[in-house]
């Protein structure tokens, strides 16, 4: 599997030249250096540090940066590794314009972390001084948002890292939507692609759905083993299939789990194009006037992280063909590459809580809000589909815990990030199976009349746990204004922006 970590470049700064130094000195430097690099490694990120090559070789009185020189070498060494944030550990008073020239000249998002050890308190003040210098010219808008962090901001820096790393991932990444965008005849589905490319994602590879379509009716006429051991698999991990003669039959389950099995052979074949999420647009060609069997199985089943054929990476996938709904679960699997985002309708507002469920399915990660099988697939349950010709609908209901809620979307060309953090309640027994779709409680701190009035989309997506701060710079990185559904004051204010755009 494609190892998806963000890569950190690491770098540390010595005295210039002109001052002495001692191996005391250089000794903090390095352990300095070297605790910055195990913390974010400790934390899933991939760490590249040029200095351990520049000081591999060779007598060398000092650790970090401290000539022009070593600075070039250390900015080839981040660019050829094409990492995507740089930290730069601060801890002496080095040449200032050294620190400068690298932000600018790489044009990626940078930290300074500052040590905050009293034997040589010279760290912030020291970034404070790079900053400014930074600002002075500020080439880049990366320039502009250089992050400043003390030692003692160990969980702030790593959200930061989760945050920005996440955009840079993103625009080295390519998005594939099947049969394009525009479902269900719904406008807000759409965007513009030459716009978000660069700006989200390096490029949108568009697919007609036939592709899957046409797989899925190869694979049953020249593989029906493969479609055989993952009915086989489903059973044997708890998933309960009701017939009914109609709408799922035996022969519909078989083309659906062609469909899924489709899906995943296209992604092999494309693994060199760094796909990092898809989207399918069902209504209407797939589900009721060309091929008559919903797709229900694929974003059941792709965002998940095995199947009958073994452990696979978990890819996002978004219904109806929107696009906007795709990049903002791609940004939360980025910063949350443990969970599948989840895709949902929001049926209703009420005065507890608002329902996200969808006309057909969404990651059945969620059934038990974990990767393992044994854990979720016991929980599923595949439904005749309500709507279209036949088709098999992937219902549960997600068990309770913290989730961060997000959705991307424009107004007048400008976008937008929908975000809070809320609750699903564990009522697991207490929601009826009807319409068979899956359901997804959420609780906010916030004015269910407001959430109606203000939220901008049917789509809406969640992640586990409170990523909040992570979307929020994410966003700051990404030039997207951050509307906070949690918050009365919040959906309040961005309706006053509205009426003023």
């Amino acid at each position: 599997m494609t190892d998806r970590r963000i890569k950190v470049g690491v770098v540390a700064y010595s005295h210039a030249p002109e001052y002495a130094s001692t191996p005391e000195r250089e000794a903090f430097v390095k352990r300095e250096h070297d605790a910055l690099a195990a913390t974010l490694a400790e934390n899933g990120f991939e760490v590249v540090s040029p200095l351990s090559q520049l000081r591999a070789t060779g007598n060398h009185d000092r650790f970090g940066i401290s000539t022009a020189r070593e600075m070039d070498f250390c900015a080839d060494a981040l660019r050829a590794a094409r990492v995507h944030c740089v930290v730069a550990s601060i801890g002496q008073w080095p040449r200032i314009a050294l620190i400068s020239s690298l932000i600018a000249g790489l044009e990626l998002p940078a930290a300074l972390y500052a040590s905050t050890d009293p034997a040589w308190s010279v760290g912030e003040v020291t970034a404070g001084a790079a900053v400014a210098s930074v600002l002075e010219a500020a080439p880049t808008r990366h320039s502009l948002l250089v992050a400043r962090f003390r030692d003692t901001e160990k969980e702030q820096l790593m959200r930061w890292v989760r945050g920005v790393g996440a955009l840079q991932s993103m625009r080295q990444g390519r998005l594939l939507m099947w049969g394009g965008a525009f479902g269900a005849d719904v406008p807000a589905t759409r965007d513009d692609e030459a716009a978000i490319e660069n700006r989200f994602v390096r490029e949108v590879i568009i697919e007609e759905e036939f592709v899957l379509v046409e797989g899925a009716r190869a694979i049953l006429r020249d593989s029906p083993r493969r479609v055989d051991a993952f009915i086989a698999w489903l059973m044997q991990n708890g998933v309960g299939i009701h017939l009914d003669g109609k709408m799922l039959t035996e022969d519909v389950l078989r083309f659906s789990a062609g469909h899924y099995l489709a899906a995943r052979d296209r992604l092999s074949e494309m693994e060199g194009e760094n796909i990092l999420g898809t989207s399918v647009k069902c209504h209407f060609e797939v589900s009721t006037k060309f091929v008559g069997c919903t797709l229900c199985l694929i974003p059941g089943f792709l965002p998940f992280a095995a199947d009958s054929e073994g452990a696979r990476a978990p890819v996002p996938v978004a219904c109806e063909g929107d696009l906007k709904a795709l990049l903002t679960m791609v940004m939360l699997q980025q910063i949350n590459p443990k969970a599948a985002p989840l895709f949902g309708d929001t049926i209703w507002f009420r005065k507890e809580s608002l329902l996200l469920s969808n006309c057909g399915s969404s990651s059945v990660y969620w059934a038990g809000r974990s990767m393992d099988p044994r854990v979720s697939l016991p929980h599923v349950q595949l439904m005749p589909q309500l709507h279209g010709k036949s088709g098999s609908s992937v219902f549960y209901v997600t068990p309770g815990g913290k989730v961060t809620y997000a959705r991307l979307f424009r107004v007048k060309g400008r976008y937008f990030m929908y975000l809070g953090l809320g609750t699903v309640p564990d009522d697991r027994k207490k929601v009826d199976r009807a319409p068979g779709w899956p359901q997804t409680r959420v609780v906010f701190d916030s004015d269910p009349d407001l959430l109606y009035k203000t939220a901008p989309s049917n789509h809406g997506h969640l992640t586990d746990g409170d990523v909040t701060a992570e979307v929020e710079i994410f966003c700051r990185q990404a030039g997207v204004t951050v509307v906070r559904c949690d918050s009365n004051d919040g959906l309040k204010r961005y309706l006053e922006q509205v009426a003023a755009l």
